[in-house]
């Protein structure tokens, strides 16, 4: 994974994580044995590609006055792909002597090489827009949002209305739960309108931190650390809309056949569908398997209970409660199982 280049930015990510260690043996596990892996492919949350891995804060610097209340918030911004081993600082370059040098040339010289000792490496400019510290100006400028604002202020809100907001650091949070059984409440930050835009390109479309993560994935990182209304609908007609996506995220699945319909009959019995329910409790009468026939004319339902359903059981129990009862039927719709 490190010699050969891989066109696909989460082994990216992973490279980069597993070059601050340093590995001295690789030992393989067998997958029966080897629950965690499984596990941790079957979760939704990822951690090791959440958004807090490899972020710097933009306040660090700008806004340490409000560094209590946005050291919380500020979790998207830059993000410093460079391993650990290769982020050291290089030397002063040696300039070759080429005769007597005027001192302009020294002084060009001098200044380059000072330049390349204070800048080892060059990062891209992100494109990223979102700014956390924004948050407090945006809210006041939402009507919805400051009119909640408003009344819990002025303590004129409603017990539902209470129940639902707060305001902590003069920024309006809303109380969701953890999980759909969990009675505590967790406070997020109510994100205005003119805030999703830049916050779902920054987790998404972010060559630095986006991933191009699912629906499920984006939801699961988010709804954690903000909210707004019908939010997973935003997230999911965003991820919809976006076009490299569509364009390399093929499905490997093969797409469902067309449905073929059936074509009506003018006399009962003609013709049959049958299918298998099952398996059951075992009954007194040792029957565990119900088979289920239904005549698709007058909708008629046959059920019959068996204590097996091989071929040799359904080909003699249609027989005998179908053909001989009703008739032999023209056309007969199954699955094609086994036990037909």
């Amino acid at each position: 994974m490190l010699r050969k280049p891989v066109n696909n930015r989460r082994i990216e990510r992973v490279a980069n994580l597993i070059q601050e260690y340093q590995i001295a043996e690789i030992k393989h596990v067998d997958g029966k044995s080897n629950c965690l892996a499984d596990y941790l492919s079957r979760t939704l949350a990822d951690p090791l590609f959440d958004i807090p891995y490899g972020l710097e804060s933009k306040l660090t610097a700008a806004n340490a006055s409000t560094s209590s209340s946005f050291h919380q918030l500020d979790q998207i911004s830059a993000m410093t792909l460079r391993p650990r081993p290769k982020q050291i600082q290089i030397s002063t370059p040696v300039v070759p002597d080429l005769g007597s040098p005027s001192s302009d040339a020294v002084s060009i010289c001098s200044s380059e090489a000072s330049t390349l000792v204070s800048s080892p490496f060059t990062t891209a400019p992100s494109p990223n827009s979102f700014d956390v510290s924004a948050l407090p100006h945006e809210q006041q400028r939402d009507p919805d949002l400051h009119r909640i604002f408003q009344q819990l202020t002025d303590r004129t809100a409603s017990s539902s209305l209470t129940s639902s907001f707060i305001i902590k650091n003069n920024i309006l949070h809303k109380l969701i739960s953890r999980t759909p059984t969990s009675t505590r409440k967790l406070a997020v930050p109510y994100l205005p309108s003119s805030m999703v835009k830049s916050l779902l390109i920054a987790t998404h479309d972010d060559p630095y931190q986006g991933g191009h993560f699912s629906v499920d994935k984006m939801f699961s990182k988010l709804r954690l650390r903000y909210w707004w209304p019908r939010m997973r609908h935003t997230i999911q007609q965003h991820v919809r809309a976006c076009i490299p996506c569509q364009q390399y995220n093929i499905s490997r699945q093969r797409p469902p056949g067309h449905l073929h319909p059936v074509p009506p009959t003018a006399v009962p019995f003609s013709i049959i569908g049958m299918d298998y329910c099952g398996p059951f409790v075992t009954s007194s009468n040792d029957n565990k398997y119900v088979l289920v026939v239904t005549d698709l004319f007058t909708r008629f339902v046959t059920a019959i209970a068996l204590p097996s359903n091989t071929a040799a059981i359904t080909a003699l129990t249609l027989f005998r409660y179908i053909f001989c009862k009703y008739g032999v039927c023209s056309t007969l719709i199954t699955d094609q199982g086994t036990h037909f």
